[in-house]
């Protein structure tokens, strides 16, 4: 893990769970839309796709992206598929995550995280973790 902007490890903050579909683990920048996470990772960015569900039309950007997070789905959808035989970490049924238009929720009421397109998350394939990497 690479330090934060001020030389210290950044905290690690678990935000959500979803069901492994395909192992990994992982680190990166929110992507929220394909051609955000296809931009960025053309320019040498490592970003993580966060999409509701994915479509066919997702899949360059999947292929993109160190990771992908589905909010719904279960292991036989789309993302998890296309994950799996790209050999990307993937969770899918994340009830817990919301997708805003710039931004991703996640968290119980009252215990929200709101995070955009500079934070940077783990994805854990292997435990089912989604995790924030909060830099002070």
């Amino acid at each position: 893990m690479s330090p934060s902007s001020n030389g210290t490890e950044p905290e690690i903050v678990p935000i959500a769970r979803g069901l492994p579909a395909s192992p990994g683990i992982v680190i990166g920048a929110i992507a929220l839309t394909a051609e955000d996470a296809i931009q960025r990772a053309e320019s040498g960015e490592e970003v993580i796709l966060v999409r509701r569900q994915t479509l066919a039309s997702d899949v360059p950007a999947m292929m993109a992206a160190k990771g992908v997070i589905s909010l719904l789905g279960g292991l036989t959808c789309h993302a998890a598929i296309v994950a799996r035989d790209l050999r990307k970490p993937c969770l899918v049924g994340c009830s817990n995550l919301r997708l805003l238009e710039d931004r991703m929720e996640a968290g119980s009421v009252g215990k929200e995280v709101q995070l955009g397109p500079n934070d940077r998350i783990q994805l854990d394939a292997n435990s089912g973790e989604i995790s924030w990497l909060r830099s002070d």
